[in-house]
């Protein structure tokens, strides 16, 4: 509950993972004072603040990275200067424990593995990358000899500590510890490799070399929303791909104005810090057009860009104009996936996703391109899925990506005149994702033209994502060459004469 409070109301890099960092402390603090070590409770701390860090969020990416290139580091040198080496030559009992206790926990871990390999019908593979994650022993065996080793029975009378485990145990155990993780980061590493050559094999089959040629463009308009739509772009993307997002910034080129254009270098320029918070590497546009709709239906066309993101203020209300399908507007001139992200709150604090689909949108020609995106943002963002559709469009998710999902529900939705009973049910910490549909297509329903009222009025506290796939009968991403006026041309010669005699004058 604090941790969702801190992150709903605190969007500085800084200080997340600061919080991060004291509340694993003070886990550990709170273990030792409870009489239990404190990585345990480090650990703990760690499994409850995992759900609100998504993987593929820049906080997530700075914790690896500190953690893999301090933390660990030092970790393993603490655990390499408990060992005594002078052990290992005056008897064989520290050889002799860590061989036992090696051979007793390989072998259990090897036939756990293969039962459930069994059990569950899965490849060698897969066994191995099962056998490879759960063989490794490190932070829970070292705590509990630790604990053994410092508890005290006795005393010798020559004054010596009798301890539960004595040194022998611990040096065995640390031992067991460097073979173990080895051996399963050779193993697991083989079958995870495997098993991603597979999955990509069955990718360009299904999809035809889709994943590959994806392309996201984020509009950025508004620098304070930047932040959250290319944290959306980022968690909609596969993981192989992480060079496809581009970020445009309109400027009107009928107004030579620095300001507008020093803004819009600052925004392109957040947006690509974002991006490589997160090791993606995002190519910033500006363009200048008169017409906004224009311009992005240029850089669609030139960059064959596939998903569109457009990104609304949450203090901003939904007007109809953005989302007319005329062909003055960027819905009626480009036919890619459209996102329309209104962001109240930051995705990681999500707790349920709630999706609206249409009756008939598994006939249109998008269905399936729509439906990994929206997938991948509600598994990266861990939340619960809720869908509302019909039984056919149910159908054909349980057929299609929607089947990696464990944690959803599906209800049956076929009249849109019960949308608004979905006020009463949303939450605070709900995102609402709704299918829309352009005029004259399978999906469209007239009820559709009021979704923007309703959301301004019963959903001003939740964030929502309207998605416009790709139809048929829409023109492919048409762009004109909009000239400037001979009279704006003279007019701008105009006003750079008379800065530059007002710069003379002021000099006299």
């Amino acid at each position: 509950i604090i941790a969702r409070w801190f992150f709903k109301r605190f969007d500085d890099s800084v200080l997340q993972y600061l919080f991060v960092l004291a509340m694993v402390f003070f886990s550990g603090f709170l273990a030792e004072a409870a009489g239990v070590e404190a990585i345990i409770g480090a650990f703990l701390g760690g499994l409850v603040l995992n759900r609100l860090i998504p993987r593929t969020s820049p906080l997530m990416n700075r914790i690896k990275f500190v953690g893999n290139a301090i933390f660990i580091p030092f970790f393993l040198i603490g655990v390499g200067m408990l060992i005594d080496i002078r052990a290992l030559f005056k008897d064989y009992e520290t050889i002799k424990v860590a061989v036992i206790i090696t051979i007793a926990a390989t072998v259990a871990k090897y036939f756990s593995a293969w039962i459930t390999q069994k059990m569950y019908g899965f490849s060698v593979d897969q066994r191995r990358l099962i056998f490879g994650l759960i063989s490794a022993h490190a932070a829970v065996a070292l705590a509990t000899v630790l604990i053994g080793y410092n508890t005290v029975t006795g005393y010798t009378p020559t004054g010596a500590p009798v301890r539960l485990l004595d040194e022998s145990v611990l040096n065995g155990t640390i031992l067991f510890i460097l073979v173990t993780c080895t051996l399963a980061t050779v193993i697991g590493e083989k079958g995870a490799h495997n098993i991603a050559l597979a999955e990509a094999a069955e990718d360009v089959a299904e999809s035809g070399l889709m994943a590959a040629e994806e392309r996201i463009l984020i509009h950025t308009d508004d620098i304070s929303t930047v932040d959250e739509l290319v944290n959306l772009s980022v968690m909609m993307t596969s993981d192989k791909i992480r060079n496809g997002i581009y970020a445009i910034h309109v400027a009107d080129n009928c107004l030579p104005d620095e300001i507008a254009e020093k803004n819009a270098s600052k925004i392109l320029e957040k947006a690509a810090v974002a991006a490589s918070s997160t090791d993606t590497v995002l190519t910033g546009q500006l363009r200048y057009d008169c017409d906004v709709a224009n311009g992005i239906s240029c850089v669609i066309r030139e960059q064959k860009i596939t998903d569109l993101i457009l990104g609304l203020h949450h203090k901003n209300s939904l007007t109809e104009s953005l989302l007319c399908s005329s062909s003055s507007s960027i819905l009626g001139r480009s036919n890619v996936t459209t996102f329309i992200y209104k962001p109240f709150q930051p995705l990681s604090t999500i707790r349920r996703t709630i999706m609206v689909i249409p009756e008939g949108a598994e006939n249109e020609i998008g269905f399936l391109l729509w439906l990994q995106r929206a997938i991948m943002i509600v598994k990266n963002i861990g939340s619960k899925l809720v869908v509302y559709a019909s039984k056919e469009t149910m159908a054909c998710m349980k057929e299609s990506y929607a089947k990696t999902l464990l944690n959803i529900e599906y209800r049956v939705f076929r009249e849109w005149d019960d949308f608004m009973l979905l006020s009463s049910e949303i939450k605070n910490d709900d995102n609402l994702i709704i299918v829309m549909s352009r005029k004259h297509h399978h999906s469209y329903h007239p009820k559709m033209a009021k979704i923007p009222s309703y959301l301004n009025r019963y959903f001003q506290k939740n964030s929502f994502i309207l998605i416009y796939p790709v139809q048929s009968g829409i023109p492919e991403d048409t762009c004109e060459d909009i000239p400037v006026l001979p009279v704006q041309k003279v007019t701008f010669g105009f006003e750079s004469v008379r800065k530059m005699i007002g710069k003379v004058y002021k000099r006299k």
